[in-house]
């Protein structure tokens, strides 16, 4: 089995919030690679993923922080779009908004065309109390409208916490 294809069923596992021992299954899994190689960027975002994915942010923004320390450069480039709208939106999440925003920012820099960094930014932004009204239709208009991989990838994540500023 490939470690994609591990990472996958991990996550398939944590998706089924209502199901503990496939939440243990799934965690257990990404944990037991992290710990035989806790330095490899790849295994540290992904066990931060599997805390950010059970709503556990304080435990995945450790791991996120570390994958920072280490370099982002350092994981598969497909993954390193990924980190910034992750990590921002687990710092988001913790009300770490100027972190988040820092996070966010420095994401688009590296890539400018990614753009579900750009709607996680918007949508820290809004939580920040900036510009409420222009960011909320922004978002709208970039999840009726766009079909990058970018936003397909984060879509329901997107929708559910558009759903939750949209009250």
């Amino acid at each position: 089995m490939t470690m994609d294809n591990f990472y996958k069923i991990a996550f398939q596992h944590l998706r089924k919030v209502d199901d503990p021992a496939s939440l243990d299954r799934g965690m257990k899994m990404l944990e037991g690679i992290y710990e035989q190689d806790p330095n490899n960027t790849k295994a540290c975002f992904e066990y931060a993923g599997g805390w950010d994915s059970i709503g556990q942010e304080d435990k995945a923004a450790v791991y996120y922080q570390k994958v920072k320390m280490m370099g982002v450069e350092t994981l598969p480039m497909e993954d390193q779009p990924c980190f910034y709208v992750q990590y921002g939106s687990t710092l988001r999440n913790l009300k770490k908004f100027d972190q988040a925003n820092e996070v966010f920012n420095e994401g688009i820099k590296v890539f400018p065309d990614f753009l579900a960094i750009k709607l996680f930014r918007a949508l820290n932004l809004y939580s920040m109390g900036i510009e409420q009204e222009k960011n909320k239709n922004y978002i709208k208009k970039q999840l009726t409208q766009a079909r990058h991989h970018s936003v397909l990838r984060y879509l329901r994540s997107l929708k559910k916490y558009l759903e939750l500023i949209d009250c």
